[in-house]
C-alpha cells in the first residue's frame, strides 16, 4: 500500500470510525524504526491504534490466529475460555 493511500485510509478510520484522542503524540519517534506493544480489547482494537497514530505501522500478529487448524484451539484456550468464561463442550 502506497504512502498516501496508507495515511487516507488511517485519517478516515480515525475521524469517522474510531474517533478516539492521542495522547503524549510528543512521546513518539519523529523517524526510524520503533516497537509499540499495546493491549486491546476486541478486533478493531489494532486497526484503532494503528490508526491512531501519526505513523505507518506494520502489526506482528501469533501464527496460530493465521493458521486455520490452529485458530479455533488458540482462541478457545486464550480468549473464550478465560475471558467469556465458557467451558468446554
Amino acid at each position: 500500500m502506497n504512502k498516501t493511500l496508507y495515511h487516507l485510509v488511517s485519517w478516515a478510520f480515525q475521524d469517522w470510525i474510531w474517533g478516539g484522542d492521542l495522547l503524549d503524540a510528543d512521546n513518539l519517534p519523529e523517524a526510524g524504526p520503533a516497537v509499540m506493544v499495546s493491549n486491546h480489547l476486541g478486533a478493531l482494537g489494532p486497526i484503532a491504534v494503528g490508526a491512531s497514530l501519526p505513523l505507518e505501522m506494520y502489526f506482528w500478529i501469533h501464527a496460530d490466529m493465521l493458521d486455520p487448524r490452529l485458530a479455533p484451539d488458540y482462541l478457545r484456550r486464550d480468549f473464550v475460555e478465560p475471558q467469556l468464561h465458557v467451558p468446554p463442550p
